[in-house]
């Protein structure tokens, strides 16, 4: 294969450009592009418009979408509250208990639901409608709510649809559930939504703006302004807005997965695990990481392959 032909001078012209790039950057303090990493760059991109935010008086990220905002309302949160009152908390698909929501079956009266709108699913069976309405790309979402919970109900498999094999539904229950943290799960678990619950109610919002009218908004690891949110150090005392400024950690959400992660591998409490990683995300200047991930990766990759091999030799 030959050389590519190159325009004359036009390498020159290339350099000349690089070398005022980085002598500007040179200039401002900022590190050359060549030495920096693609996420390094998305980084310092958000980091810009994140300033250029604050210096308009605006939030530094985005507000949430309109659904959203709505889920987490007091209104909704009432409405919901209203719903259990007058029917049974259990899955409309496999009746379980645990981990029950309300689905919307149809979008067209949001923020004046009727009962009839509304249907409850637990954790499983909410993520199989979502996943069979997005596959099939037809009918409507109440039509489709009613086919997969009917298919449940026939199958016994929670979560399961039509257009899947129950190996597949077994793989995406898998999946949803690894997607969760450790501490969720056990929250689920031990208390049902109520965490979840709290979060998303006005005694949580309050404390928040509190938190934040008092302490600088900036993630105690790596010390960026985006995607901060508030870390529970403890949960001793979660609920009703009554926790100390000591309980809580501003964190940006890289971090805060990585305390979660570290937090499984070494178990132990919350608040030694959230000193640990936040010390080392510190000294190491790297976002989301946290002591012994290498060793967990090579520990993962190890399972990965060790299952590759067992398959491998069961098909032959």
């Amino acid at each position: 294969m030959g050389k590519r032909n190159v325009e004359p001078g036009r390498s020159e012209m290339l350099a000349d450009r690089k070398a005022r790039r980085d002598a500007r950057r040179e200039a401002e303090g900022l590190p050359a592009l060549q030495t920096m990493s693609k996420g390094a760059k998305r980084r310092e991109r958000q980091e810009a418009r994140a300033a250029q935010r604050v210096a308009q008086g605006l939030p530094p990220t985005k507000p949430r979408s309109v659904y959203e905002t709505y889920i987490a309302s007091s209104w909704w949160v009432n409405r919901r509250r209203d719903y259990f009152t007058k029917h049974e908390k259990k899955c409309s698909g496999c009746g379980g208990r645990e981990g029950i929501s309300l689905h919307h079956k149809t979008y067209a009266r949001k923020g004046a639901e009727l009962d009839s709108d509304l249907v409850p699913v637990c954790q499983p069976c909410h993520t199989g409608i979502g996943a069979y309405h997005k596959a099939k790309q037809s009918g409507s979402l109440a039509s489709n709510t009613d086919i997969v919970l009917a298919h449940v109900r026939t199958t016994g498999e929670p979560g399961a649809h039509p257009l899947e094999t129950p190996e597949q539904c077994e793989r995406r229950r898998k999946k949803a559930a690894s997607k969760a943290s450790p501490g969720t799960k056990a929250r689920r678990s031990a208390r049902g939504m109520k965490y979840d619950v709290y979060i998303a109610s006005d005694a949580w919002a309050q404390r928040r703006r509190e938190y934040f009218a008092a302490h600088e908004r900036k993630c105690a690891g790596c010390g960026t302004i985006l995607d901060i949110t508030l870390h529970h150090r403890t949960y001793a005392r979660s609920g009703a807005g009554r926790e100390l400024d000591a309980d809580l950690s501003p964190v940006c959400r890289a971090c805060h997965s990585a305390i979660h992660l570290y937090h499984k591998l070494k178990l132990g409490r919350l608040e030694d695990a959230t000193d640990t990683v936040l010390a080392y995300i510190r000294t190491t200047e790297l976002a989301g990481s946290y002591p012994e991930i290498k060793q967990q990766r090579r520990v993962r990759n190890k399972r990965r392959n060790s299952k590759a091999r067992l398959a491998a030799a069961g098909e032959s």
